[in-house]
């Protein structure tokens, strides 16, 4: 379009500068004629000049409505590709559309899957609930079977114990030899109901009772109690004469273990102290020795007396460590 104007705008300066060149050529010598002839010429060319300007004219305008027809089609196309969008869009929604009853089915087959799970679980919980009511009552059953089964074990037991002690109730030292303070105990309450076997177990409770007052210190009032206890025994043993005679005589071997502690101190009180000296260490010690060998020739069942033994290794303990050390402590108070 623009090209067109242009040579328009070229084709007029052209023109008029022939024009002028040919009114200007009298001064230059031209005849009249010429001038004439050159103004029809000039009619001519203005009317060629007119027609073509005027189909330049209908030419651009024509541009122009094309131009126009094309911005026009240009926006429908616009239109078009939004009314496609448009339609692509319904044709989305109308596929959402038709799989809805789909769906809606999917979920209505969902919630009855759901109902039908709700009633078999309930249904389970009813069964678990039965079972833990037969499993309690197995369980009642099954602790009422044992202890039945229990308790005629346990009594078939104490017969058997009550006979064995009934037995060798005359053997009283074997009885002793094969016992102790707590099987003691234990069986007395077992065979409580059994009357022979309980007059056993209580003598042998008695005689054991008895013994322990040889591991205490010397007491008048538990000797006497002890005395009086084990002869309310009326069996054959020597065990029990043994135990007898060992309580009577505690007072005497307690007295002769403070003698031997009370010369052993006097030593040890006129003597120089050793301090450390190996030499005297060693002679003192054997004073001690000599002293408590004294003690255990003329006692010879000190063994019997657990107390009295553990004050003689005390005293050994102390002196063989330092023969100075002093052992005054341990002599025994003696009520008579």
């Amino acid at each position: 379009m623009r090209s067109l104007i242009y040579q328009d705008n070229l084709y007029s300066m052209r023109f008029n500068f022939l024009i002028s060149f040919f009114l200007l050529s009298p001064l230059f010598g031209y005849s009249q004629y010429d001038t004439l002839s050159l103004s029809r010429d000039f009619a001519k060319w203005q009317h060629s000049r007119d027609t073509f300007e005027n189909k330049l004219k209908t030419i651009i305008q024509n541009l122009q409505t094309q131009m126009s027809s094309i911005s026009v089609i240009s926006q429908k196309d616009e239109k078009i590709q939004n009314l496609r969008d448009s339609i692509s869009t319904l044709k989305e929604n109308s596929e959402k559309e038709q799989k809805r009853p789909e769906l809606q089915k999917k979920i209505s087959n969902l919630e009855k899957d759901t109902f039908s799970l709700n009633q078999s679980v309930r249904t389970l919980e009813y069964t678990i609930k039965n079972l833990n009511s037969l499993v309690s009552q197995a369980k009642l059953d099954s602790i009422s079977s044992n202890k039945k089964s229990f308790s005629d074990g346990e009594n078939s037991y104490i017969r058997k114990l009550a006979i064995h002690y009934v037995q060798r109730g005359n053997d009283f030292d074997s009885l002793i030899k094969h016992s102790n303070q707590t099987s003691i105990s234990r069986d007395l309450n077992l065979v409580r109901n059994y009357d022979s076997a309980y007059l056993v177990l209580t003598d042998l409770d008695i005689y054991f009772k008895c013994l322990d007052v040889l591991k205490q210190p010397y007491k008048k009032s538990q000797v006497d109690f002890s005395l009086s206890r084990l002869r309310q025994i009326k069996r054959s043993s020597n065990s029990l004469n043994n135990l007898r005679t060992d309580i009577s005589s505690y007072i005497e071997i307690t007295k002769s273990l403070n003698v031997a502690i009370d010369a052993i101190s006097r030593i040890d009180a006129n003597n120089v102290p050793a301090n450390g000296n190996s030499q005297l260490q060693k002679e003192r010690f054997s004073t001690v020795i000599e002293f408590l060998s004294n003690f255990l020739y003329n006692n010879e069942k000190y063994s019997n007396y657990p107390f009295l033994q553990d004050v003689l290794f005390n005293i050994i303990s102390r002196k063989r460590v330092n023969a100075d050390a002093r052992i005054t402590d341990l002599l025994i108070k003696v009520d008579d």
